[in-house]
């Protein structure tokens, strides 16, 4: 009965371990990405195919600050332009990370 608390332990350390790593993999992607982002700001890319790729890229890591950040300034860039499309993007964000029960997140 002993070794139910030390399983217990390990199983939590290594659980804490492989969200780090996992966090970690988010933010390199995401920094990865914003040269990307910044380059389709910049030049006022409107096309759905490059926007609505990295908006699913960027989907993946949303889950860390610097993943969300790049999510909404290109969803802000792209608002313009499909309306529709950036309400889906919210949608599946809020379907991946946001609780059933949280009150509703601020876009702006």
């Amino acid at each position: 009965m002993d070794s139910e608390p030390k399983l217990e332990s390990e199983l939590l350390s290594s659980i804490t371990g492989l969200v780090g790593e996992l966090n970690a993999l988010y933010q390199q992607n995401a920094n990865l990405l914003r040269p990307e982002v910044d380059y389709v700001i910049q030049h006022g890319i409107k096309n759905p195919q490059a926007v609505e790729g990295l908006l699913d890229q960027l989907l993946d890591c949303a889950a860390c600050d610097e993943g969300l950040n790049q999510f909404k300034r290109l969803l802000r860039h792209y608002y313009p332009v499909d309306p529709e499309g950036v309400k889906f993007y919210v949608d599946a964000y809020r379907d991946i990370y946001e609780d059933p029960g949280e009150g509703e997140y601020e876009w702006a």
